[in-house]
Parts: C-alpha cells; sequence; structure tokens
C-alpha cells in the first residue's frame, strides 16, 4: 500500500469507507468533490454524503471511483489490500498520486530516523533516487511505505548521513 496511514496515525483499517474516500480524495490524488463528480459521474452531493457519514458508500459508487482512478475495491471498502491495482490504474494518475506522496512523506521519514541534509543538492539526488526507484518497480508493484523507508534509510547510510 502506498501509504499505511493517517498523519494522525489512524490505521486505514480503523476508519470509514467515507473517511477513506476522503483521504483517497484529498491527501492522494489531491482533488476537489467537484473534479471527483465530474471524473466518476456522481453528485458532489453525494461525494460530500458519503464522506461525511451521512450516507454509505454504495457498490456503484465504489464500481465508480474504482473504473476512475484504479482503486482497489477492497481497500475502499474495507481499508484492507493495496489502495491502487496497478494494471487499472490510468498511469498518469499514479505518477501523480506518487509524486505527491513523495513530497510529503520522505520528510516526515527524514525526521523519523534523524536524518539531517543541509545541501539542497543532496535532498535533490534522494527525491530523484526515490523517484527513479519507484519507477523500476513501478511495472511490477507499487512500493510500500515501508519500502520506501527502508530504501531512504538505506540511501542515508551509503552517505554516510545514518550511522
Amino acid at each position: 500500500m502506498l501509504i499505511a496511514m493517517l498523519d494522525k496515525g489512524k490505521p486505514f483499517e480503523e476508519m470509514t469507507a467515507g473517511e477513506r474516500l476522503r483521504y483517497l480524495r484529498e491527501e492522494i490524488l489531491g482533488i476537489n468533490k467537484f473534479t471527483m463528480a465530474k471524473e466518476t459521474g456522481m453528485s458532489h452531493s453525494s461525494i460530500y454524503s458519503m464522506e461525511e457519514g451521512k450516507v454509505k458508500v454504495s457498490k456503484q459508487a465504489i464500481k465508480r471511483i474504482s473504473k476512475a482512478y484504479g482503486v482497489n475495491p477492497e481497500w475502499l471498502l474495507t481499508g484492507q489490500g493495496e489502495i491502487f491495482i496497478v494494471e487499472d490504474l490510468p498511469r498518469k494518475r499514479h505518477v501523480f498520486a506518487y509524486t505527491r506522496w513523495i513530497l510529503k512523506n520522505v520528510p516526515v521519514i527524514l525526521r523519523k530516523h534523524r536524518i539531517r541534509i543541509t545541501s539542497d543538492e543532496l535532498k535533490e539526488e534522494l527525491y530523484i533516487d526515490v523517484y527513479d526507484h519507484f519507477f523500476q518497480k513501478f511495472y511490477n508493484k507499487e512500493m510500500t511505505k515501508e519500502e520506501v523507508e527502508e530504501f531512504i534509510i538505506n540511501w542515508a547510510k551509503i552517505r554516510g548521513l545514518l550511522d
């Protein structure tokens, strides 16, 4: 799975389907309700109602979201499994989602492991290396958060930034 938890530490399995829908839309895809409505053929008010838990996330909504974004229906429903089904995923959308994830989470991983990078050139090298590593694996499977974290730790050790 691309991202294991919300920043608040709430595992996906403990979230409602509506909360996962909002997380997918805001944090992973970076789109508003109107864009999602247009791309899925649903109304923005129905998306709002599902996210707020006012109505259940319907099977029809799950089917439309899965088709539009390559989202694993099981993940959306239960929080289990991979977020995206790679073979169904529109490639541009996946690359965009992963890029957003890298930009948001690499600094968190660096702080967690007390890795200090003072040079802008070295920071740029890290982002390029993480992104390149992702593309090497892209056609086989997604990188998990743990794999990205492990890659960054090894990268920092090789450069003498971590004991």
